[in-house]
């Protein structure tokens, strides 16, 4: 199943009434604010945020779906983005950023039926970028091909991390942490 998710313009990938971010007063809104984040920007912040929320109950949903439905036989279920999105983290930008890593880290979420054993130890702290979606779903399938390069499927043994090459036309630089004062003003609820 392929979802659009929280693509550009977040506003509209979220249904009315779901806007838990506008104009929150919280910890994000203040970092934004330290580093000078129009406010164009931090709107395109709460509505991405708003999007993932709801983007986030829509995946859920076909989780739920798929462990109901895997009782009798082996089954396996893999969410991944296709990218991130900048929307304020690292410089003044909302959308693609392939060169930033609010661009290529991405989620991945897995789930199989018990039958099919635990997963590798360590498995949820190896990063993951969308490239390395042939292969794993490769050996989760059994599948191999001429080429194949299996250290790229997260469930190899020898499975090796690369960052992409970085791109002159993306700026890199992180920003800061949220500052204390923020998170003392915004403490993070439990």
């Amino acid at each position: 199943m392929h979802i659009l998710g929280a693509h550009q313009h977040y506003h509209v990938r979220f249904p009315e009434g779901a806007d838990v971010f506008a104009d929150a007063n919280d910890a994000v809104r203040c970092h934004m604010t330290q580093l000078g984040r129009p406010a164009w920007l931090r709107r395109q912040r709460d509505d991405y945020d708003a999007a993932v929320r709801f983007h986030t109950s829509v995946v859920a949903r076909t989780l739920d779906i798929t462990v109901s439905a895997s009782r009798s036989r082996p089954t396996h279920w893999m969410f991944v983005s296709d990218h991130g999105q900048e929307v304020g983290h690292t410089f003044r930008h909302a959308g693609h950023s392939p060169g930033t890593a609010s661009g290529y880290r991405i989620p991945l979420l897995m789930w199989r039926s018990p039958d099919q054993g635990p997963w590798p130890a360590g498995l949820g702290q190896r990063p993951f970028r969308a490239d390395g979606w042939g292969p794993l779903l490769g050996e989760v399938l059994g599948v191999a091909w001429p080429g194949m390069e299996g250290h790229r499927s997260l469930l190899h043994p020898d499975y090796r991390w690369q960052a992409p090459e970085p791109m002159p036309m993306w700026h890199t630089t992180a920003a800061p942490p949220v500052s204390d004062e923020c998170l003392r003003q915004h403490p993070p609820s439990s």
